[in-house]
């Protein structure tokens, strides 16, 4: 029987076959083998070393400023949001809470069409980009290229610190298409002149970036060379100016105009206005109220009309009369004594 079987084709290919499979399954339990041993290694790896990184507490991140509907800070909006998402993977892990949470950081008009597709369940509101993707077609600007052009070409210096001016062209560089050598010859066209004239001096750089470093140097140094010159002068006293010579003279010697109802001056003179008592014996006696002699009135007083006559040869009418501020060199005063009434002249 057992011979009448070894010498049947058909059993010998059965036996043949069996061996074969019995070699390729061990083969394969040799593989699970290995596959295990490096699926337990990897688990391992995982629990000593990805452990800590997991359990990590997430970076604090600031939330966005809210979007109130105004274009120009839609980008900023848009990229401080990505930014938080990438920061804390954890906390927003799915889409619904991206989406809630950018929701709640607007105002104003696009908080009211944000609300109104959550009450009408729209389905842009299923992931983050599908809401992103509206946004930017309601706030994004159509025409980004020519609004920064028209906005860098605006730019200049100004009095302001250069580094001011680079944060600024570099907000509208990127999105103006502008190749190197047009960025370059637009941002030095609007520099200061003090800054240019020194460029000028020691040459244009051949990269944007070289020309922003330079520009930032050259300024700086300027502004701390004003510094160093306002100290200095404050700590230097201040002058007094001197007067003139002739200033000086005729402040030692002051004008002053004579009045034309001044008399010149008497020495031992008496006060003119007479008493009670002697008025009324000068009327009773029929003397004048001036001099007190006889024989006419105090209008027609020939003391007085001379007295008038030197007052108006005195210099001092002379100096009122053409208004000049020339003091004499000489001046007479004319000097009388005066006693009981009787005048004596000095020569």
């Amino acid at each position: 029987m057992t011979e009448r079987l070894s010498q049947d084709p058909e059993s010998v290919d059965v036996a043949s076959a069996i061996r074969t499979l019995t070699e390729q399954v061990m083969v394969i339990a040799q593989s699970v083998q290995q596959l295990q041993v490096s699926h337990a290694t990897l688990q391992t790896l995982v629990h000593t070393e990805g452990t800590p990184a997991a359990s990590a507490p997430e970076p604090p991140v600031l939330l966005p400023e809210r979007f109130t509907g105004e274009r120009r800070s839609y980008r900023s909006f848009v990229t401080s949001s990505q930014v938080m998402f990438s920061l804390k993977p954890r906390t927003f892990c799915n889409e619904y809470v991206k989406v809630q949470t950018v929701i709640s950081l607007l105002s104003g008009e696009p908080q009211s069409w944000a609300h109104q597709l959550l009450r009408t369940q729209s389905p842009l509101l299923n992931t983050w980009e599908t809401l992103l993707s509206a946004l930017d077609a309601i706030y994004d600007d159509p025409f980004c290229q020519d609004t920064a052009q028209r906005e860098i070409k605006a730019l200049k210096q100004g009095r302001r610190p250069v580094e001011d001016y680079v944060m600024e062209f570099k907000q509208y560089a990127l999105d103006t298409a502008w190749n190197e050598a047009a960025l370059i010859t637009q941002f030095r066209s609007e520099l200061s002149d003090q800054v240019k004239d020194e460029l000028a001096r020691i040459g244009v750089p051949s990269t944007l970036e070289m020309l922003m470093q330079a520009s930032i140097s050259i300024d700086r140094r300027f502004r701390e060379r004003r510094q160093e010159r306002n100290q200095y002068l404050l700590i230097q006293p201040r002058r007094t100016p001197q007067p003139a010579a002739h200033n000086i003279a005729r402040e030692l010697v002051p004008y002053t105009p004579c009045s034309v109802q001044e008399e010149p001056m008497q020495i031992g003179a008496i006060d003119r206005r007479l008493p009670p008592e002697e008025m009324a014996r000068h009327r009773t006696n029929r003397l004048c109220l001036y001099c007190g002699q006889a024989g006419h009135v105090i209008r027609n007083c020939p003391e007085k009309t001379e007295r008038g006559r030197k007052k108006m040869n005195t210099p001092s009418d002379l100096v009122s009369k053409y208004n000049s501020p020339l003091i004499a060199p000489h001046l007479s005063i004319p000097i009388s004594l005066q006693l009981n009434e009787q005048r004596l002249p000095l020569p």
